[in-house]
Parts: C-alpha cells; sequence; structure tokens
C-alpha cells in the first residue's frame, strides 16, 4: 500500500508541471552568396554599389543548394521601410499608418528585375541575374532588398507564412534577404520634420505617437531627440530618443507609452527637440483628447489592473491536484488504521 500511495503523489506530481520537448534544429536547405561587382563598395555582406543617374547593370547571387532534395526558390524585390522606432524594415509594403515611402514610384523594386522562380538541383549551385536600372536622379541613395525563400519540394505540406523573417525556419520553408544599396554621385543635405502629434490605443496601453518624415533621398542616421508633454500648464511626462535610423523618403508615426496615470480631456503641449547630423530642431505642437478618448483609456487601466491582479488558470488546477491528493492520503491512511 505504501508503493502506492508513493507512486500515486509521483504521478500527480508529475502531471502537475508542464512538460518540454525541443524539436531538432532545422537546417538550411540552401546558402546564398552575393557576387560582388567591381563598383561595390567596401567588401560587405550586401550589395554597396556606386552608380550614375540611368545606369543599367546585372549584377549576380548565387543560390547552392546544399541538400539532397530538389529546392525550388522563390524570389521577390522588396522595398525598406523605417520601422516604427527607425531602423530599416525589408517588406513589399507595410500599413500607411504606422510606416510609409513618401514617394513609392521611387521605390528601388520598380527598378529591379528578377526571376519568379528558380528550381536548383541537389548538389548544384544557381547563378541568378538581378537586372538593375538607376532612375534619372542626380544624387541620393536607393535602397531595397531582394527575398530569396526556399520552399522545398512540391511535396512539402503547408502554406508559406506572410511573417517569415530572414534567415529563420518557417516549417520546411526557409528565408534570406539580400540588401541593395544604390548610391549616386552626390548626396543631398537633411529634410526633417515633425508632423502631427496624437494618441492610440495599443496592447501595451495608451501611446503617445509623433508623425517624423525624412524627406531626402539619403539614409538618415544617428538622429536623437526628446519629449515633453504638457496639460494645464504642469507637465506629465518626458523622455528622449535614442539614436535611430530613417530611410530615404519615408514617415513614420513615432510610438512613446503614455506614462501620466490619467488621460483627461482637453488639450495637451508637446514640446520636441532632435539633433540631426548636428542640427539641433526644436518644435511645439498641440493635441486634443476628447471624452470618449479618456473613457477608453480608463477602461483599459481598469481592465490592465483585472488582468495584473487575477490568478492564473494553472494555479487554480494545481490546488484542485493538491486537494485531490490531500484527501487520497488522509482516507488511505485512515483506511490503514482501521
Amino acid at each position: 500500500m505504501k508503493k502506492v500511495l508513493i507512486s500515486f503523489i509521483l504521478m500527480v506530481f508529475t502531471l502537475s508541471f508542464p512538460l518540454f520537448t525541443y524539436g531538432q534544429e532545422n537546417v538550411s536547405p540552401i546558402t546564398v552568396y552575393p557576387v560582388l561587382p567591381e563598383n561595390q563598395i567596401g567588401q560587405q555582406t550586401y550589395y554597396h554599389l556606386s552608380v550614375e543617374p540611368g545606369q543599367e547593370q546585372t549584377i549576380y547571387i548565387e543560390v547552392d543548394n546544399v541538400s539532397n532534395d530538389e529546392q525550388h526558390v522563390m524570389l521577390t524585390a522588396v522595398d525598406s521601410f523605417t520601422g516604427p522606432q527607425g531602423g530599416i524594415l525589408y517588406e513589399e509594403e507595410m500599413d500607411p499608418s504606422i510606416s510609409r515611402l513618401l514617394y513609392p514610384d521611387l521605390a528601388l523594386s520598380n527598378f529591379l528585375s528578377i526571376p519568379e522562380e528558380v528550381t536548383i538541383a541537389p548538389g548544384e549551385t544557381e547563378r541568378i541575374p538581378i537586372e538593375l536600372e538607376v532612375p534619372t536622379i542626380e544624387s541620393g541613395t536607393m535602397i531595397g532588398a531582394v527575398r530569396i525563400l526556399a520552399i522545398g519540394t512540391d511535396e512539402d505540406e503547408g502554406e508559406i507564412d506572410q511573417e517569415d523573417i530572414a534567415n529563420v525556419t518557417i516549417r520546411n520553408r526557409i528565408s534570406f534577404i539580400t540588401a541593395i544599396q544604390l548610391d549616386l554621385p552626390d548626396q543631398p543635405e537633411a529634410n526633417f520634420s515633425f508632423g502631427e502629434v496624437g494618441t492610440r490605443t495599443a496592447p501595451t496601453g495608451t501611446e503617445l505617437v509623433v508623425e517624423m518624415t525624412n524627406d531626402a533621398q539619403m539614409i538618415l542616421r544617428g538622429t536623437t531627440g526628446t519629449y515633453e508633454v504638457e496639460f494645464e500648464g504642469e507637465q506629465l511626462f518626458a523622455g528622449e530618443w535614442d539614436e535611430f535610423t530613417m530611410v530615404p523618403n519615408s514617415q513614420i508615426s513615432f510610438p512613446v507609452l503614455w506614462e501620466a496615470d490619467e488621460l483627461a480631456p482637453g488639450e495637451y503641449t508637446v514640446r520636441l527637440q532632435a539633433n540631426v547630423l548636428g542640427k539641433e530642431i526644436n518644435e511645439i505642437r498641440t493635441f486634443t483628447i476628447e471624452r470618449e478618448q479618456a473613457r477608453e483609456h480608463e477602461q483599459q487601466q481598469q481592465q490592465d489592473v483585472i488582468t495584473e491582479t487575477a490568478i492564473p488558470w494553472w494555479v487554480w488546477v494545481l490546488g484542485a491536484v493538491l486537494l485531490v491528493v490531500v484527501f487520497a492520503v488522509a482516507f488511505l491512511l485512515g483506511r490503514r488504521k482501521t
């Protein structure tokens, strides 16, 4: 009886905790190498080319099939977007309320021609051409990329995940991003500006949103800044932006967590400062919060409090299991005495 009791307790104890399993790490069936041409600037692992207006050029990318199976490879020209908090993202498109290009006709994908799909035999290498045509602009930088997606064989199952990430395995599909940067002879002057400000509701809470624009054909690096939010003459909160990068001709809605406890109806003042390539920019913006917005903010805060204080479901399950164990032990011990 003692052995049965111990076995029962051990079984319940084991079931009370999650079991973690680790799958075998997937290995990419292909490798990707850019073939750097003579007009390459530096020895980066991406294309960084010195070009002239109207220049036409064919560059090549080598894709090796290192697997024992035939591989179907899909290629897509993608554009560069500024991330919501700065940085470079390579996507076919983005939500324009978060990040957008000011002049879509100048996006690099419009000037690239590549095969849509290539089939590579096991152990073989395919040199794939990328034809580029530089637009007739006198100065600046253009940046984009080619996405190479290995989708395996016809027998592979599953759909392509639209949120595939460079160099990360998704089911049987591997995605690589090879960036392409074209530098024209001259560089324009920086043209950074602040736009509208306001608030929006996000999963993490209410956010202050500041519109920022890089209206120049250049990669704008190293921008920093500060912000102060005031209401009825009193400062509610303040903060600063770390260095961030914006791609050419782009606009973002930069989110900042609303750090004040309340969001009352009325007019707010935002003092903005940015340091752009050594030049200081100071602006003042105002926005108005309506009663409905203030009510939504209050409801979300109440919901967050409930979520934070709620007892996790697994605590209830564990408590029930332990209660069963206690009753079982008491029953068996009482039966043994009898």
